[in-house]
């Protein structure tokens, strides 16, 4: 595990990375926005708060959305884990593709 290899470091001795089994592999998706409108709802965000992969997930801003200017204007994330690099792309796109951003007035 991470501790045991940060322990060995630490005392200088060789790390055999090679054999080092990863258990899961984690995935953090910011989401934001480049429209601008009053967002009232996101449709199908329970498919990303109940799917058994997804670590945490938070939806931050609704009401008046004024476009992506700065890093400070993300709209939730969500944190994916999952075995593999590519099950927690395929995960994650899928649930980008399953929301849908309502906006009115």
């Amino acid at each position: 595990n991470m501790f045991e290899l940060s322990l060995q470091a630490a005392m200088g001795k060789e790390l055999d990375l090679e054999n080092v089994e990863y258990k899961y592999i984690s995935y953090s998706y910011h989401f934001t926005s480049t429209a601008t409108g009053n967002l009232n709802a996101v449709k199908g965000w329970e498919n990303v708060v109940n799917h058994p992969s997804v670590v945490d997930a938070q939806w931050t801003k609704f009401g008046q959305i004024t476009g992506l200017k700065s890093n400070f204007d993300r709209l939730g994330y969500m944190i994916v884990r999952a075995n593999s690099e590519q099950d927690v792309r395929t995960i994650s796109n899928g649930l980008l593709d399953s929301i849908q951003l309502q906006f009115g007035h």
